[in-house]
């Protein structure tokens, strides 16, 4: 499950789903502390401040998940929403730049950055060397909805 849900988007993301939304899933090399990364309201505003980089190495891309390979599960004897898709691998991910990262992100994508708002944020905590790098999504999903 996440490590956090930024503030401003704790209920939004399933409704963004119903509404056909897709998400960008983005690298951090650096990261502010959680707390600071919690407030931010798009992703813009979160790469604008100098205590957050994105990663550089080679191969790396922002990986968009479509709607339609997202699964939403409503577990009606738990009273959650628990949101999944399958891991993302970058092949090869560096050797020609490497990279220490240390934050996954998932963001409601958007025609710009400003547009895409950040709702999940999950420590990933590796370092890029050449070889094939995959993020793996928690067996239980990457965010849940309780009361």
């Amino acid at each position: 499950m996440a490590n956090l849900i930024a503030n401003n988007q704790r209920g939004s993301l399933i409704e963004a789903l119903r509404d056909g939304e897709d998400l960008i899933v983005v690298l951090l090399q650096l990261a502010q502390a959680d707390d600071a990364l919690r407030d931010y309201d798009d992703l813009a505003s979160l790469l604008a401040n100098a205590g957050n980089t994105e990663a550089t190495f080679t191969n790396y891309s922002r990986e968009v998940v479509l709607n339609a390979a997202i699964s939403v599960t409503i577990d009606d004897t738990a009273n959650e929403a628990t949101v999944d898709y399958a891991d993302i691998t970058w092949s090869p991910a560096g050797n020609g730049t490497n990279n220490s990262l240390v934050k996954y992100l998932n963001c409601i994508d958007g025609i710009n950055d400003a547009a895409r708002l950040p709702v999940t944020l999950h420590d990933f905590v590796t370092t890029t060397d050449g070889n094939d790098l995959t993020a793996v999504v928690d067996s239980a999903g990457f965010y849940a909805s309780t009361d």
